[in-house]
């Protein structure tokens, strides 16, 4: 009878394994941007498709800056000396983000 009870829950065990869908993988590490005064830095980022990553902006600036990516459909407001913390996973293609209180600051996350 154990027999039979460890076979059976085994066999429920990987039904349910294999029911789950796929979760796209961690990314290696984390990545930085930085907003200061109308410059991000680095203005590119380059992450893998379908991984999930974690992207830290923090605003070295004296004034609030605002993150904003209409791909992304994302708009957030960053006071001086704080950040904002993002963990996503992104099909392949080009994500622009810009500081929209400070115009020249621009960037670009690619996923390939």
């Amino acid at each position: 009878m154990t027999n039979y009870l460890r076979a059976a829950a085994s066999a429920l065990f990987l039904s349910a394994a294999f029911a789950l869908p796929a979760l796209p993988a961690l990314a290696e590490s984390p990545l930085t941007v930085t907003l200061k005064d109308g410059h991000a830095a680095p203005a590119e980022v380059h992450v893998a498709a379908g991984k999930i990553f974690t992207l830290t902006v923090v605003n070295k600036g004296k004034s609030t800056a605002e993150f904003d990516s209409p791909r992304l459909q994302l708009v957030k407001a960053i006071p001086p000396a704080h950040k904002l913390v993002l963990k996503m996973a992104l099909p392949a293609g080009r994500y622009g983000f810009l500081d929209t209180r400070h115009k020249t600051a621009k960037g670009e996350i690619v996923a390939k």
